[in-house]
């Protein structure tokens, strides 16, 4: 099960590779597209700050 900890980094390089290895952890193993979009979207708005929407648009041809 995946976790999120709190990201605390003296610099925006290092909090950027930190976020990079949870987005990593959350998504290995997961095959659907639409439960991967959702889980990263949430983690990304929870972990940055200053942000105040996430999401993904999917184009369906």
């Amino acid at each position: 099960m995946f976790e999120q900890t709190r990201i605390d980094a003296p610099d925006k390089v290092t909090a950027y590779q930190q976020l990079d290895r949870q987005l990593e952890a959350l998504v290995a193993g997961e095959p659907d597209l639409v439960a991967n979009a959702a889980n990263m979207s949430s983690l990304l708005f929870h972990a940055l700050p200053d942000v105040n929407w996430v999401g993904f648009y999917f184009l369906s041809v």
